[in-house]
């Protein structure tokens, strides 16, 4: 890998408000944060590597960085008998949200500081042993919870079939993940904040939402075939209410690497039973079946200067539940329901420190007045959850091979929203009424 050649270290791999508020914020926190701080840095003081060789705009991987995840988090330059850094990280979010138009429980013009502040325990524990997690401080709910996390224990054999095998303890699917076009880490990487949402979401988006923890062993052969199978059970009710026995998730993907490119496809989904919460039963009866299948891929070119990242999923959705009888006088009436998302985003980086990225979304499905209903902003007039649009965001990294602060000016335009483009609320909300403007600072240290 042409990334490690340039790495001498030897590693042990064991078996105020308004825009001018904002401007002056992010000027201080840049002098105040500009020293040896290197995304999440915790990694890049364990390894000895700058945060550039394991991504490529933070959370992009490069494949080294695929590599070291896989592999526990556990990479490092400390010899036998040195005393490791300590694992530990931060980072604050400062933002800035223009939406359109204002409406119910959308606040159009907005300047969070911060959006969110995080602590992170990051890196190896023991001999095989390693961590991802975050736990975070969110202003708009001012509520503290854990945000992400990622256990690994992972060994490793050499030989001419070099093969990583593991197991990971974490509380997201797809968080596990080392490619960016599986739902938790692809783009837009940095969430929006307060914005209105497609009512059928962006994919995997039933178990994301709820609090679960999910079991899982996984392998990584020949640097090429990746292989998971993980369990999730609820830790407590979701927005919908709780998984009821155990969601499989699933995860096969095979990437091919050559000296500056990469290309990967695969394929992941993941299957379970709700038992509804008690408002959800009267729209939904006592419990809703889902089964997300999905197809992925990823080609990835990394030189210097140029790095040019192409991924695009497809999620397709089945549903199937029982409506209550409203007169409860017969059987509940069983429903079926299927929805698509497809998402393609391109992204190109110049000399590590200039970047653009672009990104398409298209969501659509059957009609259906209990998932996809009428109400102001979030609502659906007609019923369905079609939704298109397109993402764009520049970004800027000061210090381009250490990547812990992160400048970006961000644009969400939809053409369709929850089936219309025009009125698509049924309370003369149009599509284009969500356009949104984000900007973004992000430290990490």
């Amino acid at each position: 890998m042409k990334t490690n050649k340039t790495n001498s270290a030897k590693f042990y791999l064991p078996n105020p408000t308004g825009i001018q508020s904002w401007a002056l914020g992010i000027t201080l926190l840049s002098a105040i944060l500009s020293f040896p701080a290197q995304a999440v840095p915790s990694f890049a003081r364990q390894t000895g590597f700058e945060c550039s060789q394991c991504h490529t705009v933070f959370p992009q991987l490069t494949p080294l960085g695929r590599q070291f995840k896989l592999s526990g988090y556990t990479m490092s330059n400390t010899k036998e008998g040195e005393k490791p850094p300590v694992p530990l990280a931060a980072g604050i979010q400062i933002t800035h949200t223009k939406i359109k138009k204002s409406g119910m429980d959308v606040d159009d013009d907005k300047l969070r500081i911060p959006q969110t502040a995080s602590l992170y325990y990051a890196g190896k524990i023991a001999s095989n042993l390693g961590a991802f997690s975050q736990v975070t401080y969110e202003k708009e709910s001012k509520k503290v919870k854990l945000a992400m996390a990622d256990i690994r224990y992972a060994l490793q054999s050499s030989g001419d079939q070099a093969a990583i095998y593991g197991i990971t303890l974490n509380n997201m699917p797809s968080l596990q993940d080392v490619w960016n076009s599986t739902p938790a880490f692809t783009f837009p990487y940095e969430p929006m904040a307060i914005t209105p949402m497609p009512a059928a979401g962006l994919g995997l988006d039933m178990p994301i939402s709820m609090r679960v923890v999910g079991l899982g062993a996984y392998g990584w052969w020949n640097n090429s075939v990746y292989a998971e199978l993980t369990g999730y059970r609820s830790r407590d009710g979701g927005m919908m209410g709780s998984i009821q026995g155990l969601a499989p998730y699933w995860r096969v993907a095979v990437e091919h690497q050559m000296d500056s490119s990469s290309f990967m496809v695969g394929t992941y989904g993941m299957a379970g039973k709700v038992k509804s919460n008690a408002d959800a039963a009267m729209m939904m009866g006592e419990s809703t079946r889902y089964r997300d299948i999905a197809l992925d891929a990823q080609y990835q070119y990394i030189t210097d200067p140029h790095i040019i990242t192409l991924y695009t999923t497809l999620i397709k959705r089945n549903q199937k539940y029982d409506m209550p009888d409203p007169m409860m006088m017969g059987a509940p009436m069983p429903v079926s329901n299927s929805s698509k998302v497809f998402r393609i985003n391109s992204s190109y980086v110049y000399q590590r420190k200039y970047g653009a990225t672009l990104g398409y979304f298209s969501i659509t499905g059957n009609a259906d007045a209990n998932l996809y209903m009428m109400g102001e902003v979030m609502g659906s007039r007609t019923g369905t959850p079609d939704t298109k649009g397109y993402v764009a965001e520049i970004n800027y990294l000061p210090e381009s091979h250490k990547l812990h602060i992160k400048y970006a000016l961000q644009y969400t335009a939809y053409s369709k929203f929850n089936g219309a483009s025009t009125d698509y609320d049924g309370f003369g909300r149009n599509a284009s009424d969500n356009n949104t403007v984000y900007l973004l600072a992000n430290f990490m240290f």
